[in-house]
């Protein structure tokens, strides 16, 4: 599982994902470069990864997910279950 906090203000407008799945450390040098590359517009790490050549001092992990859960705090206040999806 992968749990990822969004904190807002007022608190109530916070907000959780929960990423329920199978993780895998990617091995295979290709689908390392495609996957970080995938993140270097969305991610400095990434970019400078690739441009100081340090990934393979890193593990790259891939989450294939089966199950998100979204949920704002407001909510759970209220009692109300979170959106579900499923793959």
């Amino acid at each position: 599982s992968l749990l990822v906090y969004g904190v807002e203000e007022p608190f109530d407008e916070s907000w959780e994902i929960e990423i329920n799945g199978v993780a895998e450390i990617l091995e295979d040098v290709p689908k390392i470069k495609f996957a970080v590359n995938q993140l270097k517009e969305r991610n400095p790490f990434a970019a400078v990864g690739i441009k100081a050549n340090i990934l393979h001092q890193f593990d790259i992990i891939i989450i294939k997910p089966l199950l998100y859960m979204f949920r704002k705090y407001s909510e759970v206040l209220d009692g109300k279950k979170p959106t579900i999806i499923k793959f």
